[in-house]
This record gives structure tokens, sequence and C-alpha cells, in this order.
């Protein structure tokens, strides 16, 4: 379903790569977990500014 949306005409660059990454390795630590989130909420936004238009 990731690679799908990535092939989107309007996906974020590197969608795919980016969202996989976020899901496939969120960390342990604190501060990992902390850098997962901060990218997973950078992704969210640029696919909701897309969304809106």
């Amino acid at each position: 379903m990731v690679a799908s949306a990535g092939r989107l005409p309007a996906a974020p660059e590197r969608f795919a790569a980016r969202a996989q990454a976020v899901l496939g390795a969120i960390g342990t630590s604190r501060r990992e977990i902390g850098e997962t989130v901060t990218r997973a909420a950078t992704l969210v936004r640029e696919v909701r500014r897309i969304v809106a238009g």
C-alpha cells in the first residue's frame, strides 16, 4: 500500500522510501523514537499540504 501511494503523481518526494523508513525503524531510545515521530510528522504535513491543494 505504501509503495502504491508513493507512485501517485502528487505524492511527496521519496514518499514510499520515507514512509517505509519511519514504519520500519521506530527506534528503542527516547531520542530515536522522537526522531521517528518528527520524520513522520513532516511526512504527514507534506501530504496534508498536497491534499489541501
